[in-house]
Protein backbone atom coordinates (compact mmCIF):
# COMPACT_ATOMS: atom_id res chain seq x y z
CA UNK A 1 0.00 0.00 0.00
CA UNK A 2 1.58 3.41 -0.79
CA UNK A 3 -0.37 6.55 0.98
CA UNK A 4 -0.69 9.93 -0.20
CA UNK A 5 2.42 12.44 0.25
CA UNK A 6 5.40 10.11 -0.18
CA UNK A 7 4.94 7.55 2.24
CA UNK A 8 7.28 4.24 2.48
CA UNK A 9 5.86 0.68 0.66
CA UNK A 10 6.29 -1.39 3.30
CA UNK A 11 3.68 -3.48 4.97
CA UNK A 12 2.32 -1.84 8.29
CA UNK A 13 4.70 -4.41 9.76
CA UNK A 14 7.84 -4.51 8.44
CA UNK A 15 10.55 -2.46 9.83
CA UNK A 16 10.76 1.82 9.44
CA UNK A 17 14.04 2.42 7.40
CA UNK A 18 16.30 5.16 7.87
CA UNK A 19 19.45 6.02 5.75
CA UNK A 20 22.68 6.92 7.53
CA UNK A 21 24.96 8.60 5.39
CA UNK A 22 28.68 9.53 6.69
CA UNK A 23 32.40 8.74 5.95
CA UNK A 24 32.73 5.12 6.38
CA UNK A 25 35.91 4.63 4.39
CA UNK A 26 38.35 7.24 4.01
CA UNK A 27 40.55 9.37 5.80
CA UNK A 28 37.47 10.77 7.86
CA UNK A 29 36.22 7.63 8.48
CA UNK A 30 36.13 8.33 12.14
CA UNK A 31 33.58 10.48 11.82
CA UNK A 32 31.38 7.90 10.45
CA UNK A 33 32.40 5.31 13.10
CA UNK A 34 31.10 8.42 15.50
CA UNK A 35 27.56 8.46 13.70
CA UNK A 36 28.04 4.51 14.25
CA UNK A 37 28.19 4.54 17.42
CA UNK A 38 25.66 7.11 18.08
CA UNK A 39 23.10 5.95 15.71
CA UNK A 40 23.56 1.86 17.25
CA UNK A 41 22.78 3.14 20.70
CA UNK A 42 19.60 4.98 19.57
CA UNK A 43 18.30 2.09 18.10
CA UNK A 44 18.59 -0.60 20.75
CA UNK A 45 16.76 2.12 23.04
CA UNK A 46 14.23 2.75 20.76
CA UNK A 47 13.65 -0.65 19.54
CA UNK A 48 13.75 -2.39 23.11
CA UNK A 49 10.95 -0.02 24.17
CA UNK A 50 8.69 -1.20 21.33
CA UNK A 51 9.76 1.11 18.51
CA UNK A 52 8.21 3.30 16.35
CA UNK A 53 4.20 3.11 15.76
CA UNK A 54 4.67 -0.37 17.05
CA UNK A 55 7.45 -1.50 14.71
CA UNK A 56 11.07 -1.97 14.50
CA UNK A 57 13.63 0.96 13.60
CA UNK A 58 16.00 0.30 11.53
CA UNK A 59 18.64 1.75 9.27
CA UNK A 60 20.87 1.41 6.02
CA UNK A 61 24.36 2.84 6.11
CA UNK A 62 25.76 4.77 2.72
CA UNK A 63 29.31 5.56 2.43
CA UNK A 64 29.63 8.96 1.16
CA UNK A 65 33.77 8.89 1.81
CA UNK A 66 33.60 12.99 2.92
CA UNK A 67 33.09 14.01 -0.47
CA UNK A 68 30.64 16.32 -1.90
CA UNK A 69 30.43 14.00 -5.30
CA UNK A 70 30.32 11.04 -3.51
CA UNK A 71 27.35 12.71 -1.24
CA UNK A 72 25.49 13.22 -4.10
CA UNK A 73 25.73 9.61 -5.50
CA UNK A 74 24.50 8.65 -1.82
CA UNK A 75 21.82 10.66 -2.01
CA UNK A 76 20.57 9.54 -5.36
CA UNK A 77 20.50 6.20 -4.23
CA UNK A 78 18.43 7.16 -0.88
CA UNK A 79 15.94 8.97 -3.07
CA UNK A 80 15.59 6.15 -5.67
CA UNK A 81 14.69 4.00 -2.56
CA UNK A 82 10.91 3.96 -1.74
CA UNK A 83 11.11 2.39 1.34
CA UNK A 84 13.11 4.78 3.10
CA UNK A 85 11.14 7.62 5.48
CA UNK A 86 13.60 9.33 6.32
CA UNK A 87 17.95 10.45 6.77
CA UNK A 88 20.52 10.88 9.57
CA UNK A 89 23.45 12.47 7.76
CA UNK A 90 25.29 13.89 6.32
CA UNK A 91 28.34 14.83 8.56
CA UNK A 92 30.36 17.61 6.76
CA UNK A 93 29.18 20.51 5.27
CA UNK A 94 30.35 20.38 2.07
CA UNK A 95 28.48 16.76 1.80
CA UNK A 96 25.26 18.21 2.89
CA UNK A 97 24.88 20.80 0.76
CA UNK A 98 25.52 18.86 -1.87
CA UNK A 99 23.25 16.07 -0.87
CA UNK A 100 20.53 18.11 0.33
CA UNK A 101 19.03 19.39 -2.45
CA UNK A 102 18.46 16.25 -3.87
CA UNK A 103 16.61 15.12 -0.52
CA UNK A 104 14.58 18.28 -0.82
CA UNK A 105 13.14 18.10 -4.06
CA UNK A 106 12.55 14.56 -3.89
CA UNK A 107 10.72 14.81 -0.58
CA UNK A 108 12.90 13.02 1.99
CA UNK A 109 13.26 14.51 5.45
CA UNK A 110 16.60 14.83 6.38
CA UNK A 111 18.29 15.54 10.02
CA UNK A 112 21.73 16.39 9.33
CA UNK A 113 24.80 15.85 11.99
CA UNK A 114 27.78 18.16 12.39
CA UNK A 115 27.14 20.26 9.12
CA UNK A 116 27.68 23.64 10.49
CA UNK A 117 28.06 25.84 7.54
CA UNK A 118 25.15 28.90 7.60
CA UNK A 119 23.80 27.42 4.29
CA UNK A 120 22.56 24.40 5.06
CA UNK A 121 19.65 25.93 6.95
CA UNK A 122 18.39 26.91 3.87
CA UNK A 123 18.51 24.27 1.66
CA UNK A 124 15.09 23.67 2.02
CA UNK A 125 12.09 22.85 3.89
CA UNK A 126 13.02 18.85 4.49
CA UNK A 127 16.78 19.34 5.43
CA UNK A 128 17.85 20.05 9.27
CA UNK A 129 20.46 19.93 10.91
CA UNK A 130 20.39 18.90 15.09
CA UNK A 131 23.56 21.14 15.49
CA UNK A 132 23.67 25.11 15.59
CA UNK A 133 25.38 26.42 12.92
CA UNK A 134 28.77 28.55 12.06
CA UNK A 135 27.42 31.73 12.16
CA UNK A 136 26.38 30.68 16.10
CA UNK A 137 29.09 29.56 16.94
CA UNK A 138 31.60 31.95 15.64
CA UNK A 139 29.52 34.75 17.38
CA UNK A 140 29.65 33.50 20.32
CA UNK A 141 33.29 33.02 20.52
CA UNK A 142 33.93 36.89 18.42
CA UNK A 143 31.64 37.67 22.31
CA UNK A 144 33.96 35.29 24.35
CA UNK A 145 37.38 37.32 23.36
CA UNK A 146 35.93 40.54 23.72
CA UNK A 147 34.68 39.33 27.13
CA UNK A 148 38.09 38.56 28.13
CA UNK A 149 39.55 42.31 26.73
CA UNK A 150 41.09 39.88 23.69
CA UNK A 151 40.34 42.60 20.46
CA UNK A 152 43.12 41.88 18.09
CA UNK A 153 42.36 38.36 16.60
CA UNK A 154 44.46 36.52 14.36
CA UNK A 155 42.18 34.25 12.10
CA UNK A 156 43.72 30.91 10.53
CA UNK A 157 41.33 28.69 9.25
CA UNK A 158 40.96 25.51 6.70
CA UNK A 159 40.19 26.18 3.09
CA UNK A 160 36.80 24.16 3.82
CA UNK A 161 32.89 24.88 3.62
CA UNK A 162 33.16 24.40 7.43
CA UNK A 163 36.36 26.34 7.73
CA UNK A 164 35.02 29.25 5.63
CA UNK A 165 31.83 29.36 7.08
CA UNK A 166 32.75 30.23 10.76
CA UNK A 167 35.96 32.27 10.25
CA UNK A 168 33.20 34.70 8.11
CA UNK A 169 31.03 33.97 11.00
CA UNK A 170 33.70 34.89 13.60
CA UNK A 171 35.39 37.83 11.88
CA UNK A 172 31.83 39.77 10.65
CA UNK A 173 30.64 39.59 14.77
CA UNK A 174 34.20 40.53 16.10
CA UNK A 175 34.66 43.37 13.26
CA UNK A 176 31.06 44.65 14.53
CA UNK A 177 32.07 44.41 18.43
CA UNK A 178 35.14 46.66 17.28
CA UNK A 179 37.44 43.69 17.22
CA UNK A 180 40.69 44.00 14.87
CA UNK A 181 41.32 41.09 12.49
CA UNK A 182 45.12 40.96 12.63
CA UNK A 183 45.73 38.04 10.29
CA UNK A 184 43.15 36.25 7.95
CA UNK A 185 44.96 33.08 6.14
CA UNK A 186 43.51 30.07 5.13
CA UNK A 187 45.31 26.73 5.27
CA UNK A 188 45.15 23.10 3.29
CA UNK A 189 43.70 20.63 5.46
CA UNK A 190 46.03 17.99 4.08
CA UNK A 191 49.01 20.06 4.37
CA UNK A 192 51.96 19.25 6.54
CA UNK A 193 54.01 22.29 6.65
CA UNK A 194 52.50 25.14 8.12
CA UNK A 195 56.13 27.29 8.47
CA UNK A 196 54.81 29.80 5.87
CA UNK A 197 51.59 31.08 7.66
CA UNK A 198 53.29 30.79 11.33
CA UNK A 199 56.29 32.70 10.25
CA UNK A 200 53.30 35.53 9.17
CA UNK A 201 51.53 35.07 12.49
CA UNK A 202 54.60 35.43 14.46
CA UNK A 203 54.97 38.91 12.25
CA UNK A 204 51.60 39.91 13.74
CA UNK A 205 50.70 42.44 16.61
CA UNK A 206 47.88 39.14 17.73
CA UNK A 207 46.60 39.21 21.11
CA UNK A 208 45.19 35.73 20.43
CA UNK A 209 44.81 32.84 17.77
CA UNK A 210 41.66 31.74 16.47
CA UNK A 211 41.77 28.59 14.38
CA UNK A 212 38.91 27.04 12.57
CA UNK A 213 39.15 23.60 11.20
CA UNK A 214 39.39 19.74 11.90
CA UNK A 215 41.56 18.38 14.62
CA UNK A 216 44.61 16.76 12.15
CA UNK A 217 45.64 20.00 10.67
CA UNK A 218 45.09 22.09 14.13
CA UNK A 219 47.45 19.23 16.03
CA UNK A 220 49.73 19.78 13.20
CA UNK A 221 49.72 23.59 13.65
CA UNK A 222 49.77 23.72 17.47
CA UNK A 223 53.46 21.41 16.76
CA UNK A 224 55.38 23.68 14.55
CA UNK A 225 53.43 26.72 16.50
CA UNK A 226 55.31 25.92 19.92
CA UNK A 227 58.86 24.89 17.95
CA UNK A 228 58.60 28.55 16.81
CA UNK A 229 57.93 29.64 19.96
CA UNK A 230 54.34 31.41 19.60
CA UNK A 231 52.91 31.34 22.74
CA UNK A 232 49.29 32.94 22.65
CA UNK A 233 46.16 31.59 23.50
CA UNK A 234 44.35 29.71 20.88
CA UNK A 235 40.84 29.20 20.30
CA UNK A 236 39.86 26.49 18.60
CA UNK A 237 36.07 25.74 16.61
CA UNK A 238 34.17 22.48 17.53
CA UNK A 239 35.84 20.63 14.38
CA UNK A 240 38.60 20.46 17.04
CA UNK A 241 37.09 18.93 20.06
CA UNK A 242 38.54 14.98 19.04
CA UNK A 243 40.41 12.78 20.89
CA UNK A 244 42.96 12.90 17.92
CA UNK A 245 43.65 16.68 18.39
CA UNK A 246 45.36 15.86 21.58
CA UNK A 247 46.73 12.45 20.45
CA UNK A 248 48.66 13.54 17.69
CA UNK A 249 49.60 17.29 19.48
CA UNK A 250 50.23 15.80 22.74
CA UNK A 251 51.92 18.40 25.04
CA UNK A 252 51.47 20.87 22.45
CA UNK A 253 47.67 20.50 22.65
CA UNK A 254 47.87 22.15 26.44
CA UNK A 255 45.93 25.25 26.78
CA UNK A 256 44.17 25.33 23.65
CA UNK A 257 40.29 26.35 24.23
CA UNK A 258 37.74 24.63 22.08
CA UNK A 259 33.98 25.19 21.21
CA UNK A 260 31.79 22.52 21.73
CA UNK A 261 27.93 21.45 23.51
CA UNK A 262 28.44 18.37 24.61
CA UNK A 263 30.68 17.71 27.27
CA UNK A 264 31.06 14.02 29.87
CA UNK A 265 31.00 16.44 33.27
CA UNK A 266 27.85 17.96 32.62
CA UNK A 267 25.88 16.77 35.50
CA UNK A 268 22.78 16.70 33.42
CA UNK A 269 20.80 13.32 34.31
CA UNK A 270 20.34 12.88 30.77
CA UNK A 271 23.68 13.40 30.03
CA UNK A 272 24.74 10.83 32.42
CA UNK A 273 22.41 8.36 31.41
CA UNK A 274 23.84 8.38 28.01
CA UNK A 275 27.37 8.25 29.21
CA UNK A 276 26.02 5.52 30.66
CA UNK A 277 24.92 3.62 27.86
CA UNK A 278 27.57 4.77 26.10
CA UNK A 279 30.22 3.08 27.98
CA UNK A 280 28.07 -0.18 28.81
CA UNK A 281 27.85 -0.60 25.25
CA UNK A 282 31.19 0.10 23.76
CA UNK A 283 33.36 -0.38 26.76
CA UNK A 284 36.75 0.73 24.94
CA UNK A 285 35.56 3.65 23.22
CA UNK A 286 36.06 7.27 24.45
CA UNK A 287 32.52 9.20 24.49
CA UNK A 288 32.54 11.87 22.30
CA UNK A 289 30.05 14.41 21.00
CA UNK A 290 29.94 13.30 17.52
CA UNK A 291 27.80 10.35 19.02
CA UNK A 292 26.23 12.23 20.71
CA UNK A 293 24.40 14.05 17.79
CA UNK A 294 23.63 11.14 16.11
CA UNK A 295 21.96 9.72 19.39
CA UNK A 296 19.70 12.64 18.91
CA UNK A 297 19.54 12.91 15.80
CA UNK A 298 17.78 9.69 15.30
CA UNK A 299 15.88 10.09 18.43
CA UNK A 300 14.35 13.32 16.95
CA UNK A 301 13.28 11.61 13.95
CA UNK A 302 11.45 8.76 15.71
CA UNK A 303 9.87 11.06 17.87
CA UNK A 304 8.93 12.85 14.72
CA UNK A 305 7.40 9.78 12.78
CA UNK A 306 5.54 8.83 16.28
CA UNK A 307 4.04 12.93 16.11
CA UNK A 308 3.32 12.40 12.14
CA UNK A 309 1.27 9.10 13.67
CA UNK A 310 2.52 7.82 10.21
CA UNK A 311 5.49 6.91 7.76
CA UNK A 312 4.08 9.60 5.44
CA UNK A 313 7.53 12.13 4.39
CA UNK A 314 5.81 15.07 4.22
CA UNK A 315 3.99 14.78 7.63
CA UNK A 316 7.87 13.66 9.02
CA UNK A 317 8.81 17.14 8.07
CA UNK A 318 6.09 18.73 9.53
CA UNK A 319 6.39 16.97 12.71
CA UNK A 320 10.32 17.60 12.64
CA UNK A 321 9.63 21.82 12.09
CA UNK A 322 7.27 22.00 14.63
CA UNK A 323 9.95 20.25 17.19
CA UNK A 324 9.73 22.24 20.80
CA UNK A 325 11.77 21.33 23.97
CA UNK A 326 12.96 18.23 22.43
CA UNK A 327 15.12 16.61 25.73
CA UNK A 328 18.53 15.67 23.66
CA UNK A 329 21.64 14.83 25.02
CA UNK A 330 23.49 17.64 23.11
CA UNK A 331 21.06 20.00 24.83
CA UNK A 332 17.09 21.46 24.51
CA UNK A 333 16.33 21.62 20.49
CA UNK A 334 14.07 23.95 19.47
CA UNK A 335 13.27 24.22 15.30
CA UNK A 336 11.06 27.84 16.23
CA UNK A 337 10.81 28.94 12.89
CA UNK A 338 14.33 27.73 11.71
CA UNK A 339 15.73 24.48 10.59
CA UNK A 340 18.43 23.98 13.06
CA UNK A 341 18.22 24.39 16.87
CA UNK A 342 17.70 27.95 18.40
CA UNK A 343 19.23 29.32 21.62
CA UNK A 344 21.71 26.44 22.40
CA UNK A 345 24.45 27.64 25.25
CA UNK A 346 27.80 27.00 24.24
CA UNK A 347 30.72 25.29 25.99
CA UNK A 348 34.49 26.09 26.41
CA UNK A 349 36.76 23.08 27.40
CA UNK A 350 40.26 23.34 27.73
CA UNK A 351 42.93 21.07 27.24
CA UNK A 352 44.76 20.55 30.53
CA UNK A 353 46.61 17.65 31.61
CA UNK A 354 46.48 15.64 28.36
CA UNK A 355 42.46 16.04 28.47
CA UNK A 356 39.13 18.14 27.66
CA UNK A 357 38.14 19.97 30.78
CA UNK A 358 34.98 22.36 30.96
CA UNK A 359 36.89 26.17 31.43
CA UNK A 360 36.24 28.60 33.49
CA UNK A 361 36.98 30.81 29.79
Amino acid sequence: MTGCGGSNTAATNDPIKLAVAAPFTGSDSIYGDYMKHGVELALAEINGASGVLGRQLEVAYEDDKGSSTDAVSVAQKIASDSSVVGVIGHMFSGCTQAAGPVYQQNGFPTIAVCSTNPKVATIGDYVYRINVGDNYQGGALAELLIEKGLTKAAVIYENTDYGTGVATAFKDKYEELNGTVAMDESYAGDADDFSVLLTTLKQKDAQAIVMCGYQTAAAKIMMQAKSLNIDLPVYATDGVYNDDFINLAKEDAEGVYIVCYFHASDPTESVQNYIRKFQEKYPDVAVDPWSAYAYDAVRLMADAITRAGSTDRAAIKDAIASTTSFAGVTGTINFTGAREPVAKEIIIVQVKDGKFQVSGN
